[in-house]
């Protein structure tokens, strides 16, 4: 059974969590500290040795790569300076009977699912019984 007094909501001025939210780091705080330090690392690009942040490395070693032509370097470079590409479903809302309409206005021979051609039967809605 609930008590009454468990039901009652906190009095005026009165904190639900009075010791607040517990003290210690995130896991975003220590991995940003930890990109922070300094070590000794050979630049990939100019090849000279030399005292960088780990952040500043990592980015480095990604455009290296990316110069050197890997691909998903190069990916990973323009998705952060130019955002990711969009992909859109241009068929998401399109009727079956506009897409048979647009497949043989376009003079295309087929869609990947089919629903262009003229016999497609709808599948019928089920109906639930109603419960006694």
């Amino acid at each position: 059974m609930a008590n009454e007094q468990n039901l009652k909501p906190f009095k005026p001025g009165q904190s639900g969590n009075p010791n607040g939210r517990p003290k210690g780091k995130s896991l975003t705080t220590i991995l940003r500290d930890l990109l922070e330090r300094k070590i000794n690392v050979k630049d990939p690009i100019s090849g000279k040795k030399t005292k960088k942040t780990i952040r500043d490395h990592i980015g480095l070693n990604l455009a290296a790569k990316a110069v050197k032509g890997d691909l998903v370097a190069i990916g990973i470079v323009f998705d952060r300076l130019e955002g990711k590409a969009v992909q859109r479903n241009l068929n998401a809302d399109v009727d079956p009977e506009e897409e048979g309409f647009i497949y043989e206005f376009f003079g295309l021979n087929g869609s990947t699912n089919g629903a262009h051609r003229k016999n497609v039967k709808k599948q019928p809605v089920l109906k639930r019984k109603a419960r006694k």
